[in-house]
């Protein structure tokens, strides 16, 4: 027996995002108070990347439209189950007071959805079951350079400032998420331009530098030119950076000029501990690719 999903050609994602980014664009709205208000975004921005509110009315919405409670659980847009197990009345997924981010496939169609909540108390989650098989913005993927993020504040940013060529990990990058590098980047140029986290301990790999290298390990084998972007300052993300010093399309097209490569990024890694024995320990550790061995007397010098 076809459900309403099949009948209705799947269009529960669209439906969906045309609810939360209507919300969204409300003049007294929460989202539009928060991402730019607070976050200090264009609305031009807002509308562009569909950015939705969540309000607990979804499930009624979607439900008006042909829907059964059944099929909205489904495709994962309520639930009927807490979290340890029990039975529910069926609810919307995505509660209140969240910003919702749509995600894009290459021909405009909705996959999924990466949700931001504004007051931090929850950490970014996705659709119970879901794959980071695709990206955020991802299809800019066309074009021949990319700037690859981490998340929808540095995507907003960039997108402010008039810059599209950017993709979004939404978080830490997924295996899923190099191999469609590969499948789709060959012969193009990656500037990663993740969280520097200055204030993180340089012997551990974690935060922003840890998802440059989850990337450039990952592409050392393929005709990929990855370069690494490294912004001057105190400013942990992407985003924070712009916002601080009010920087412009082409401040941020010279930082790509000055974007250095990954070789070079791991050596000023290096530099910043302290401690030679450590600096050693840190550069096996890493099993940094071996661009580094082909170049020894350089990397004796500088580690």
């Amino acid at each position: 027996t076809e459900d309403a999903s099949t009948r209705l050609g799947l269009p529960i994602f669209r439906l969906a995002a045309g609810y939360y980014h209507q919300n969204a664009s409300a003049a007294d709205s929460p989202a539009k108070k928060w991402f730019c208000g607070v976050r200090g975004h264009k609305e031009e921005t807002l509308r562009e990347m569909r950015v939705g509110w969540a309000d607990d009315g979804l499930l009624a919405h979607l439900e008006k439209n042909g829907f059964t409670p059944a099929d909205v659980i489904k495709h994962g847009l309520a639930k009927d189950r807490d979290a340890n197990g029990n039975t529910i009345p069926a609810k919307d997924y995505f509660f209140k007071g969240l910003a919702i981010f749509p995600v894009y496939d290459l021909d405009g169609s909705i996959l999924t959805f990466t949700i931001k909540d504004p007051i931090k108390k929850y950490t970014p989650f996705l659709i119970k079951g879901e794959q980071k098989k695709w990206f955020l913005n991802l299809p800019a993927i066309k074009y021949d350079e990319l700037i690859i993020v981490e998340g929808q504040n540095d995507e907003a940013s960039l997108k402010d400032i008039g810059i599209n060529v950017v993709l979004g990990t939404a978080g830490a990058p997924s295996k899923d998420q190099i191999t469609l590098l590969k499948n789709f980047c060959t012969g193009k140029t990656l500037y990663l331009w993740f969280d520097q986290d200055p204030e993180k301990d340089p012997r551990k790999n974690e935060g922003g530098p840890h998802h440059t290298r989850n990337i450039y390990h990952g592409l050392r084998e393929a005709n990929i030119t990855v370069k690494v972007i490294v912004h001057s300052g105190v400013t942990k993300a992407p985003d924070e950076f712009i916002r601080a010093t009010k920087a412009k399309k082409k401040d941020i097209q010279e930082l790509m000029k000055s974007a250095v490569s990954p070789l070079e990024w791991e050596i000023a890694q290096l530099k910043r501990i302290i401690d030679p024995k450590d600096r050693l320990t840190t550069l096996k550790d890493r099993k940094i690719p071996q661009a580094i061995n082909r170049l020894p007397s350089l990397a004796d010098k500088e580690i």
